[in-house]
């Protein structure tokens, strides 16, 4: 699920996918990366904690949580508080008149992460549109040679308004870009990332796993990459001592202080129950 959302005067794209009861929540302003990881338990913690009197099952819950950060209309705007290794969104939306609260912390990752989660993806699916141009130039070139083959052996055409000039690849390399498109995309790269070319991201991202996975099949041309930085959910791994960049209007980066993670203590929560839904 992508989705363009608007924090704070930004756009930011917004990713989030389930698989087996763990929801992995991605967001990025282009600039640097924000993500983590809960389960459906963690999540009506979080629902239960914000909201004691609103009472539904742990499905229309989570939906309705999941559904206050990417399904919003595009002037809507989502709050957020810094912490010290990331950020907190604040979302609050309507419910049948009352207000629904959900908080979601997403960690930083850390800078040289940037490169295998954005960088690496981006560069992918430039290479990747630059040989589909090449196979469509090819193809183009040989209909051209076709058709003129039929048009010596006197084939005519059935309507004039089918006619068409042959293709000059000279002509087509020439930059004839729509200036607004471009003015579009400089004012809101994330936006259009997520509303045009998500599928192809999604793509690239994939192949980077299958050719960087050192399982698999012998066949398979294995691409080796240089270790980055600990995953932030591989608990294994020993944290930095310090991270340290600028702030921003919307934090590029972020001053981040981690400490080894401390097992989380999960909170039984009864709420009453007063609303329903």
């Amino acid at each position: 699920m992508w989705n363009t959302v608007r924090v704070k005067s930004e756009d930011c794209v917004l990713k989030i996918t389930e698989s087996g009861g763990i929801y992995e929540f991605f967001l990025s302003n282009l600039k640097c990366i924000w993500k983590n990881k809960l389960t459906e338990r963690e999540i009506l913690d979080i629902i239960h904690e914000l909201n004691p009197n609103m009472e539904a099952t742990p499905l229309v819950l989570v939906n309705k949580a999941i559904a206050s950060l990417s399904e919003r209309n595009s002037g809507d705007e989502i709050d957020y508080k810094e912490e010290p290794c990331g950020i907190v969104l604040n979302s609050v939306v309507s419910i049948g008149g009352f207000p629904f609260k959900f908080d979601l912390k997403l960690n930083l990752v850390r800078s040289e992460n940037f490169y295998l989660e954005c960088t690496l993806p981006l560069v992918l699916m430039v290479q990747t549109l630059k040989e589909r141009e090449e196979k469509l130039i090819g193809v183009i070139k040989l209909k051209d040679k076709e058709i003129e083959d039929y048009r010596l052996g006197g084939a005519q055409l059935s309507h004039k308004i089918l006619k068409t000039k042959q293709f000059d690849e000279k002509e087509h390399f020439v930059c004839t870009h729509d200036s607004q498109k471009i003015r579009e995309v400089i004012q809101s790269p994330a936006k259009y990332l997520s509303s045009s070319l998500k599928e192809l991201f999604e793509s690239a991202t994939k192949d980077i796993i299958k050719y960087t996975n050192d399982e698999g099949s012998s066949n398979e041309v294995k691409v080796k990459i240089p270790r980055l930085s600990p995953d932030l959910f591989n608990e294994s791994d020993e944290p930095e001592e310090k991270v340290i960049a600028v702030p921003r209007k919307m934090p590029t980066l972020l001053k981040v202080e981690l400490k080894p993670r401390k097992a989380k203590s999960k909170n039984k929560c009864n709420p009453p129950k007063k609303l329903q839904i």
